[in-house]
């Protein structure tokens, strides 16, 4: 997002967090806890994934329109845990999802340049 949106990493996540909602994006974890053995993402227990309550928060923020995720796994979880709570809770419910190629040094199948393309395609001013 450093480069994306000119949001010097350097300052204090509190401050990056209300700089990232000022230009119209928000953040949020799809595992709200789990457990795991390291920081991979394979590493995770599966039985232990508690995700984040995306009920209300979507009904907190109806205007949101996309959802993007920084990797495989919390796509797949989210489709996996959450669309199901989603379809029964609204019928109003509108977005697309949509998988980034993991910012992860080790996602290695592409470049810094090739994922900042990439990402870049989810700017809200194109």
């Amino acid at each position: 997002m450093e480069d994306l949106l000119q949001i010097d990493r350097t300052l204090p996540y509190a401050i990056r967090l209300a700089k990232l909602q000022a230009s119209g994006y928000g953040l949020w974890d799809v595992i709200r806890h789990c457990h795991r053995a390291s920081s991979l993402d394979a590493d995770i227990v599966g039985s232990s994934v508690e995700v984040n309550d995306f009920v209300q928060f979507f009904r907190a923020y109806p205007n949101v329109r996309s959802v993007f995720f920084n990797g495989t796994k919390a796509e797949a979880i989210f489709k996996k845990q959450v669309l199901p709570l989603l379809s029964t809770a609204s019928n109003e419910l509108n977005f697309v999802a949509m998988r980034l190629p993991s910012t992860s040094p080790a996602h290695a199948a592409l470049d810094y340049q090739a994922k900042l393309a990439i990402w870049s395609d989810i700017l809200l001013d194109r």
